[in-house]
């Protein structure tokens, strides 16, 4: 009995959840009433009608609205490989065919994504350059000249998209701030930082009264609860002698901003990092708590967490939702457990994901091979397009008419935040990582953070 309750919380906190918002009525206004006595007048001749001038809207600026791509060839420099080159060529076709401007679009594979920022900058210095690329650097490129601003593209009412038919949570990581407000990119693929869980080791835990709860933990405390019982109680299917531990600590960049964001924090203002914020200091605070207690150990090995979980000595991981595919591998081949992705755990009223990934910059040089660029990153981002995209490549779809059913982590994705578009930010990421690897080794989370955020906008003021 207590296993089939389980289960059914497990589906019903899986479920979608709607909200339900109702409207004040507008109160009347009274009509003006007179003291004066109206005296008898004669009929008067009937009045001549006048019109009333329509409203005219403001006309929204359109740089690109004359621009013709007509005929133009957009040359789009990428990572796919295997299934995701099949798909990703398949969309190219599809696009050549069918727009009416005569664009066409040639994609080549350039290695990674370091791979392709260090050949464009090379060819920002001489040379041909491409029109699209999958970066993750546009705010770097934009202040050397080499990545277009394609907000005006996105208004435009020549050329541009019905931005609420899109997940805002996705659609707007690619907004720099810190650069006014300029738009670096479009979505490429979304990922999420989520919790894994092996959903049959908590059902022993909660059968043997080791936990208070059912189901995935919803806040930090029930968290905190599962992984120290998880590390006391190994689980029954594993199939390694590893000593049970109830989560692994990645310490990138991602999943700490991930934690932070679960503590009710930020670690960007919008100016500068403020990773010294009380937030940002409880949320380091508990990962070294936890470890400190022998609840949770740092990930010692690349993909380390994963092979743990799928041995079924590890309760709880976090990560990319994009990774999934490789923990499905993990666990095939090792204990064969049910798990799940949730959200992460939090004590904000709802969970907020963190979301990221790869983005398509505009780098074309001229106005004609912009819009272009453009036309094809609009076909990619249109319904039938995402859907096929995303059963390829394991990215959340950006645009809402392509996903499928919600679940725990897809109906929050309009609410998702993002970690900051700002040149210099790989590096920063590598200043996160080693900070959180010194906190959860027994450093002062506070001291700790305190010289991160000295460091990190030290570093950020160089761009200014």
């Amino acid at each position: 009995m207590r296993r089939l309750l389980f289960l059914m919380t497990v589906i019903l906190l899986a479920a979608c959840s709607t909200v339900d918002a109702t409207l004040p009525s507008p109160s009347a206004t009274p009509a003006p009433t007179s003291t004066s006595t109206p005296q008898p007048s004669p009929t008067p001749n009937p009045p001549t009608a006048t019109a009333v001038p329509t409203p005219t809207a403001t006309p929204i600026p359109d740089p690109y609205g004359e621009v013709d791509p007509a005929g133009q060839t957009v040359t789009f420099w990428h990572n796919f490989l295997y299934e995701n080159q099949d798909a990703m060529d398949a969309i190219i076709e599809a696009f050549n065919e069918e727009n009416p401007y005569g664009v066409m679009v040639v994609g080549r594979f350039m290695g990674g994504t370091d791979d392709i920022d260090a050949a464009y900058r090379s060819a920002l210095g001489g040379g041909e350059v491409p029109d699209i690329i999958l970066s993750y650097s546009g705010a770097d490129l934009y202040l050397l000249d080499g990545a277009t601003d394609i907000e005006p593209l996105l208004r435009s009412p020549t050329w541009g998209i019905e931005r609420d038919a899109y997940y805002a949570g996705l659609l707007n990581t690619d907004v720099s701030e810190f650069l006014g407000g300029v738009r670096l990119g479009f979505p490429a693929g979304r990922s999420a930082e989520v919790m894994m869980v092996n959903l049959d080791w908590l059902a022993e835990l909660w059968e043997t009264n080791l936990i208070t709860f059912a189901g995935p933990p919803q806040t930090t405390d029930q968290f905190r609860e599962m992984a120290c019982a998880a590390a006391q109680q190994p689980f029954s299917g594993a199939i390694s002698a590893q000593e049970p531990l109830g989560y692994q600590v990645n310490t990138n960049a991602s999943t700490f901003a991930a934690w932070v964001f679960a503590f009710g924090g930020t670690i960007f203002d919008g100016e500068q990092f403020t990773f010294d914020a009380p937030e940002a200091i409880e949320a380091a605070t508990f990962l070294r708590d936890l470890v400190r207690d022998g609840c949770a150990g740092p990930v010692l090995s690349r993909f380390g967490d994963q092979d743990r979980f799928g041995a079924g000595t590890t309760l709880a991981t976090t990560g990319t939702s994009f990774g999934g595919q490789f923990y499905e591998r993990a666990v095939r081949n090792g204990a064969a457990h049910t798990w799940a992705q949730f959200p992460l755990p939090h004590i904000t009223g709802n969970p907020v994901l963190n979301v990221y990934g790869p983005s398509l910059t505009v780098t074309a040089p001229t106005p004609e091979r912009e819009v272009a660029a453009w036309l094809f990153i609009r076909y990619l981002g249109e319904p039938a397009q995402q859907a096929q995209w995303s059963a390829a490549s394991g990215y959340y779809p950006v645009h809402k008419a392509a996903e499928g059913e919600l679940n725990a982590v897809t109906e929050l994705l309009d609410s998702g935040l993002s970690e900051p578009a700002v040149p210099g930010y790989n590096d920063i990421r590598l200043l996160i990582s080693t900070s959180v690897e010194s906190i959860i080794a027994g450093a002062d989370p506070q001291e700790t953070l305190m010289r991160l955020t000295i460091s990190a906008n030290a570093l950020l003021d160089t761009y200014r």
